[in-house]
């Protein structure tokens, strides 16, 4: 009834078998699955990353988030962010979901963080060229948060920070990315603004 036709969930690391039941119903329902592969820090998924995709391919299931939030203290191992580490660790994942017929999801970053997500994305984006990354970019897709908040509606910093994002990407490969809203949504104190919000 509510024509939801993506759905975003949480895969234990590289666990296969789990979401088997609701990867199988979101198909039959014209959904399309994005898994968002849970991993505590930017740090190498243990063994199966291959066999994962092979399994949840099959199933329909085409998009995998890598990470999350890396531009945040509190999602790094280290306890810091760097988009170097991130970069590394993002092209061995990608490398191995790209070789069994997956899409390696870039991302996705925090608009909060206290490495400023635009200049992670920028200087992941380097950093994969300059490590000799830069063709798994051809398969990959950025995972976005535009959370609004109490901005303008015309904000670029929320719900159009899809633009800023582009334009990052743009400058690299001179096209853009796909990008799939894995996180989002708004709020306001304002009735009026909390009603149009919830018009758009």
């Amino acid at each position: 009834k509510m024509h939801i036709k993506w759905a975003v969930f949480l895969n234990d690391g590289t666990d296969i078998g789990d979401n088997d039941y609701l990867v199988d119903k979101l198909v039959a329902n014209g959904i399309m699955p994005v898994m968002r592969l849970y991993r505590n820090g930017v740090l190498p998924y243990d063994s199966g990353v291959g066999a994962l995709v092979r399994h949840y391919r099959a199933k329909g299931v085409y998009y995998y988030q890598i990470y999350n939030e890396p531009n945040v203290n509190t999602e790094n191992h280290q306890g810091f962010s760097n988009p170097n580490q991130y970069a590394l660790a993002w092209a061995q994942t990608a490398r191995e979901i790209v070789n069994n017929g997956g899409l390696p999801g870039i991302g996705a970053f925090s608009p909060g963080g206290e490495y400023s997500h635009y200049d992670f994305l920028d200087r992941t984006l380097r950093a994969l060229e300059y490590n000799g990354d830069g063709a798994l970019l051809n398969h990959a897709w950025l995972s976005i948060h535009n959370y609004h908040g109490t901005r303008a509606l015309d904000d670029p910093g929320g719900f159009l920070l899809f633009r800023s994002y582009d334009e990052i990407v743009r400058s690299h490969l001179g096209r853009s990315l796909p990008m799939v809203g894995t996180e989002g949504g708004s709020y306001s104190s304002d009735p009026q603004v909390a009603k149009n919000l919830l018009v758009y």
